[in-house]
């Protein structure tokens, strides 16, 4: 017989056992969501764009964006559609999620201004030596030679350009050079042609029959209808006249006042300072080397003597009728900060 004490304790042990397992088990906590992942950002191709002046307005396509918490925000140093200097520029565009992750990547957008004339339309205006006569090595043979006159190969030297520099232009150089001609008697033909074509504009190259001809006061003569021409086509809104000096001479059957050359080429010199007209210097051009490029003829200039003579007017016409670059270069870099 067990004692009443122990009784008690078996009693008490049953008790608190029943009561155990009848209580309540503590919630199980869930499990932690899963971590979204690190923003990533991949920027749009690198640009190329082309301008005739700058700063110019560019628009690119937006960054990708993937992973993140949400929500994620972009941002770039430069929006797209705003305006961008000449130059390249580097655009930096940053992803930032919830979490305050960051990513980053770069792109550069590179504006070329590409160089412009001030116009299209050239008038090559003057007598044989612009008309494109070529005295041939026999003395007797004087010829029309389109392909060499110097209207002609400034074309080509051009035309050339245009795909390396004018790529946005097309150009026209008109040759109505004429045989024969003289300044003194021109003037109501250059208005004709000038109101015709209405060039941007005029190479003028004339007096080398008035000098050979040595009229009585002729190099003032040639001084005032140079410089009607000139007032004319600055009247009829020509941009440029450019008034070159005369081929020099050398001994030959057609060149009968080689000294008197000098004698104009100075009062062309004056005409154009005076007048506002860019001076081309043909004459100085050509005298070093007369013998090679001026025909046995005396006057007229050889295949050589011309393609001179159209390189000459062209750096002039690069050096004078290229319009200036607007909104000069500038390259902006930023460092790129790594995340």
């Amino acid at each position: 017989m067990r004692s009443i004490p122990a009784l008690l304790v078996t009693l008490v042990i049953g008790i608190s056992m029943a009561a155990c397992s009848h209580a309540p088990r503590p919630p199980v906590e869930p499990d932690p969501p899963a971590q979204a992942v690190a923003p990533a950002i991949v920027c749009p191709s690198d640009l190329t764009m082309e301008a005739d002046a700058a700063p110019m307005n560019v628009t690119y396509a937006p960054p990708v964006i993937t992973g993140g918490a949400q929500p994620v925000t972009a941002t770039c140093t430069v929006q797209s559609g705003a305006t961008f200097a000449a130059g390249t520029t580097d655009v930096v565009c940053a992803a930032t999620d919830a979490q305050q992750r960051k990513a980053q990547c770069v792109f550069h957008v590179a504006v070329t201004v590409v160089p412009r004339l001030l116009g299209t339309t050239v008038l090559a205006f003057g007598d044989s030596i612009t008309w494109g006569e070529v005295a041939q090595p026999v003395i007797t043979l004087h010829e029309y030679d389109p392909a060499h006159s110097y209207p002609t190969v400034l074309q080509a030297l051009l035309q050339a350009l245009l795909q390396a520099r004018y790529s946005r232009q097309t150009i026209a150089v008109l040759n109505e050079g004429e045989q024969g001609r003289r300044a003194v008697a021109d003037e109501d033909r250059f208005a004709t042609v000038v109101q015709r074509y209405r060039p941007d504009a005029v190479l003028l190259l004339e007096g080398s029959n008035d000098a050979n001809q040595q009229e009585p006061g002729y190099v003032a003569r040639v001084a005032q209808s140079l410089r009607s021409d000139v007032r004319r086509a600055q009247a009829e809104g020509v941009r440029k006249v450019y008034l070159a000096t005369l081929p020099p001479e050398t001994k030959g059957s057609r060149a009968s006042n080689p000294d008197g050359i000098e004698d104009i080429n100075d009062m062309i010199r004056d005409v154009a300072a005076r007048e506002g007209a860019e001076l081309v210097e043909i004459y100085g051009t050509l005298e070093p080397l007369k013998d090679l490029l001026i025909g046995d003829d005396g006057l007229h200039p050889t295949a050589q003597g011309y393609k001179v003579i159209a390189e000459t007017f062209l750096k002039a016409l690069q050096q004078t009728f290229e319009q200036p670059p607007t909104g000069g270069t500038s390259v902006t870099s930023r460092a790129v900060r790594r995340y």
